[in-house]
């Protein structure tokens, strides 16, 4: 059901380079419902769990970016209201009264990938007055259209989008491995090296190559990509043992 109720002021900005300090691709500014915005965030833990065997603790393995979650109103059922700002990026008219035009303009900012980078815009969220303005992308979202005109045009509609926040990278932030970096050794991977080896070379016993492979979230017990970096943690304290 579309939202009711009050509205305020959300500014989407949209830029190129992920440090948004370049010019800007453009800008989105339309309503949205303060009481619909959901913020989740969290910690991910793995366990490294043998079969038949008795309970492991669970170890931190990393912090996932934080989600945010809105609804976008666009009505266009109020005269004269206008639905949302001029983007630089589309040669839309001053003020976007058409729904379908408002949708679409949010929607090449900041879903379209870019041809330039390759990938969607780098964008900034502002809500309201008071917050901060937020780094994040895009990802996903789903529309409500609702009251129909006589055509079969929307004259209604509602936004659902779901950002991820972009942070400065902290240690909160950092995988499992880097987490556990303090307690643990790094092994190159030269051209003759196979996970067996390395498990008995440094835990003395090659039956522990399915716990390290584990803890470097390997694909392949087989394959070890030349070049790359093995993360070899203190058996007991990360569950390999």
């Amino acid at each position: 059901m579309l939202s009711t109720g009050k509205q305020e002021r959300l500014i989407i900005t949209a830029y190129r380079d992920s440090q948004r300090k370049g010019a800007q691709l453009g800008s989105y500014t339309a309503m949205f419902n303060p009481s619909s915005v959901r913020r989740t965030a969290g910690n991910l833990y793995r366990s490294a769990q043998a079969l038949n065997s008795g309970g492991r603790p669970a170890y931190f393995a990393y912090a996932p970016p934080e989600r945010i979650e809105l609804k976008i109103i666009v009505d266009g059922t109020l005269p004269g209201k206008m639905l949302s700002q001029p983007s630089a990026t589309i040669p839309f008219r001053a003020q976007v009264t058409d729904v379908a035009q408002s949708v679409e303009q949010f929607l090449h900012l900041t879903h379209a990938v870019n041809p330039q980078t390759r990938q969607p815009n780098y964008l900034t969220l502002q809500m309201g007055k008071t917050l901060r303005a937020i780094a994040c992308r895009l990802a996903q979202y789903s529309i409500e259209y609702s009251s129909l005109d006589e055509q079969g045009n929307a004259k209604r509609a509602e936004i659902t989008a779901t950002f991820i926040e972009e942070k400065k990278k902290s240690r909160q932030g950092l995988p499992l491995q880097s987490a556990a970096a303090d307690n643990a050794t790094q092994h190159t991977i030269k051209a003759g090296d196979t996970l067996p080896m390395l498990a008995q070379k440094h835990y003395g016993s090659s039956e522990k190559l399915v716990g390290l492979a584990r803890f470097n979230r390997l694909n392949s017990l087989r394959s070890l990509a030349l070049g790359s970096v093995l993360v070899v943690p203190p058996a007991a304290k990360e569950g390999i043992d």
